[in-house]
């Protein structure tokens, strides 16, 4: 008889065929489980095995756009697989699949050909079939698999997974192999042991990287933090890794797209324990932009996880004000929050955003099972979506719209009753909660709106149960002026060298010309400069024109500081060129660049003799004359990558050029010449000789105490570096 997380078997306690124990009743010594009273008969039948039709994440389909430049549920291809629920060879497993037909009849084929399973179907366009799996395609340990499920449609479908045992269950909408993407990092709820992700491979052998953030386990041997795991797949090849701590931030990588899953084998926070997964989106397909509503039902409180790729500045927004930080490669942050407080997030780069329901016992001593949530980013908000309940769940659906929009949203054509609109703080959003009903396959309403797109979530409630979505989409919306995802063929936009532009967008590649995106996908450029408020900098490795603001040290040297101000300064010391100063708020990523000065022919004049730029803990020294860098002591060639790659440096001609992830640029031409280039996020936080960076020429001359001076030579030498 299998035992329950919460009460494994032991000699002390042993499970018996007398004594059934499940996830909601397990085995203690002060409420025994007997024949008379069974653990698995808390929930009726129905709840226990239901039919796949009923699952929340499945859209009954009556439209869909064509639209090849966006993201979308719907595709022709897929594969996945199915994590470990709980333990293996617990319960009686259902794996099951709902495929409904968008825009067509289909014809489907579904098969695992290592377990010699194969079913065809004909969908009538708007209709769904389930189909149930073997038991076998269940991953177990940390072990490949060939039993991936593949899936290929005459004509593009929606895919939700099931993974179902007494008490433990899960679902997921399930991506199309064209929205896979080659870089993902996992997310598991954190304070929780038995943590485990998968990698579904696809048509072609694949090559996975692996860079674990904590201890976890590959074909049982145990990979430590900082390692790197590679494993070789082979086409339709699965792969299963586990941990006992928290896995968030383990990064994946691939030769070619993959698919990712990830979760926990059965999880509880303040309920009791159940299965939870998701597929993960790739970071190409992360946002900028995020609304999440808050779930009423919640007495303690709801985490939201944020996850960031690479340096990046976060702002979280309630009705208590804002909170700001900054975010590393990797890193992973938990947002706690409660009904009625919602949360608006905001990153200068793309995150991943995903909201965990932590279980919940009520004050009526009901208790609502845990579920995850894959949070839209705006940019992915749809025009139609399709509404799928469970049957006697009590189901609701989340909405997100603009405030001067949510009028327009409609239930099945009308305006829905009784719906209460509340605005979220700081933003042009509101957002809504609707109970609605379903039809005996689980079918509800389709959720509408005649102008701007909208989010949606789908959730449902029942004793010991509960689940949650984002809505599935079925009719994606129009550009709009905030970059909403779908575009018309003719306007997919212009792709040029490794970078996708929108249609009538101008960029400056490479800081040496002016290109725009033409109406027909062309690409025209001509020579030009960075426009006035950008600078010529390296942002996550790519150069072009940004927003910010550079400083110049030339020549005997002439100074050029932030704000355009122009001086003369003959020191020959090592000075403070640039340093962060007043982030009181201790949000930007602190550095200093120091610009060592010498006699020229031993004149009266100076030149830059050195340049050293401390980030990130490295102090990166360049000689004049020399092609090599000394970092921390010790001499490297170029180029050269630190930090995971949030350093870079590299030589162009005789120029040495130091760049980092979150915008900063120091550029030596190993002679006389310094530019140092800032993002607009250092405005007004900089010091030294290159000014404050307070878009005012008149007031450069701050002395480190903070007061001003008018004298260059006194302002000069208050920036002297003393050596120990």
């Amino acid at each position: 008889m299998p035992c329950s997380p919460h009460m494994p078997c032991s000699p002390h306690m042993p499970c018996s065929p007398h004594m059934p124990c499940s996830p909601h009743m397990p085995c203690s010594p002060h409420t025994p489980c007997s024949p008379h009273m069974p653990a698995h008969a808390v929930l009726p039948a129905h709840a226990r095995t239901r039919p796949m039709g009923s699952l929340l994440l499945l859209s009954a389909a009556l439209l869909f756009l064509s639209c090849p430049c966006q993201f979308t549920w719907a595709g022709k291809e897929f594969a996945l697989t199915f994590l470990q629920n709980y333990r293996p060879n617990y319960d009686t497993p259902s794996f099951q699949l709902r495929i409904i037909a968008v825009d067509t009849d289909t014809k489907v084929n579904v098969e695992v050909p290592s377990l010699k399973f194969r079913e065809v179907r004909d969908i009538k366009v708007g209709k769904g079939v389930t189909i149930v799996l073997p038991s076998a395609v269940e991953l177990s340990g940390t072990k490949k698999s060939s039993n991936t499920v593949r899936i290929e449609a005459s004509a593009p479908v929606t895919v939700s997974s099931f993974n179902h045992k007494d008490y433990t269950t899960d679902s997921s909408v399930i991506l199309p192999s064209t929205q896979w993407g080659s870089e993902y990092f996992i997310f598991t709820p954190p304070n929780a042991k038995y943590t485990e992700f998968a990698v579904t491979n696809g048509k072609e052998p694949n090559r996975v990287e692996i860079s674990p953030i904590a201890p976890v386990k590959f074909q049982e041997v145990e990979y430590q933090t900082g390692s790197k795991i590679q494993i070789d797949l082979q086409p339709f090849e699965s792969v299963q890794l586990q941990g006992e701590v928290d896995l968030s931030g383990t990064q994946i990588t691939s030769t070619k797209p993959v698919a990712v899953f990830s979760g926990h084998t059965c999880i509880s926070r303040f309920s009791r324990c159940n299965h939870l997964y998701e597929q993960l989106l790739p970071v190409s397909k992360w946002g900028a932009h995020y609304i999440v509503p808050p779930l009423s039902i919640q007495t303690q409180f709801d985490s939201v996880y944020i996850q960031a790729s690479q340096s990046t500045r976060v702002t979280v927004q309630n009705d208590k004000g804002k909170n700001i930080f900054r975010m590393n490669k990797g890193d992973s942050k938990e947002i706690t929050y409660k009904f009625p407080t919602t949360l608006a997030i905001e990153a200068d780069h793309a995150i991943q955003v995903l909201l965990m329901f932590n279980g919940v016992f009520t004050s009526n001593h009901q208790m609502f099972d845990s579920f995850l949530i894959n949070i839209l980013p705006t940019n992915l908000f749809c025009s139609v979506y399709g509404l799928q309940g469970l049957n006697g769940f009590d189901n609701q659906a989340l909405i997100v719209a603009k405030t001067n929009e949510m009028l327009d949203i409609k239930l099945d054509g009308k305006g829905p009753r009784n719906v209460q609109w509340k605005g979220v703080e700081g933003t042009d959003y509101s957002w809504a909660q609707i109970s609605y009903n379903v039809t005996g396959d689980g079918s509800g309403p389709t959720v509408s709106s005649s102008g701007p797109s909208f989010g949606l979530y789908d959730i449902g409630f029942f004793e010991k149960d509960g689940y949650g979505s984002q809505g599935q989409c079925i009719k994606p919306g129009p550009l709009n002026g905030n970059g909403n995802v779908c575009l018309p063929s003719e306007a997919c936009g212009c792709s040029h060298n490794g970078h996708v532009y929108r249609r009538g967008e101008i960029f400056y590649p490479k800081c040496v010309e002016k290109c725009t995106c033409g109406e027909k996908g062309e690409v025209s450029c001509q020579k030009a400069k960075c426009p006035s408020g950008e600078t010529c900098t390296f942002v996550n490795g790519v150069k072009g024109c940004h927003p910010g603001a550079k400083c110049v040290a030339s020549g005997d040297p002439h100074y050029t500081s932030f704000d355009g101000h122009k001086f003369e300064f003959q020191g020959i010391h090592v000075y403070v060129l640039t340093k962060v100063c007043d982030d009181v708020e201790d949000q930007l990523t602190p550095f200093t660049v120091r610009q060592g000065n010498g006699r020229f022919r031993n004149g009266n004049l100076a030149v830059t003799r050195s340049v050293g730029v401390a980030v990130y803990g490295f102090n990166i020294f360049i000689q004049q004359g020399s092609k090599k860098v000394i970092v921390n002591d010790t001499g490297f060639n170029l180029p050269l990558s630190l930090h995971d790659g949030r350093i870079n440096v590299t030589q162009e001609g005789r120029n040495i050029i130091v760049a980092t992830d979150f915008g900063l640029t120091v550029l030596y031409d190993t002679v006389f010449h310094v530019e140092v280039n800032v993002p607009s996020t250092y405005e007004g936080k900089m010091c030294g000789l290159c000014g404050n960076y307070n878009k005012n020429p008149k007031d450069e001359f701050k002395l480190p105490d903070g007061t001003q001076n008018d004298n260059a030579d006194t302002f000069g030498e208050a920036w002297v570096v003393v050596v120990d």
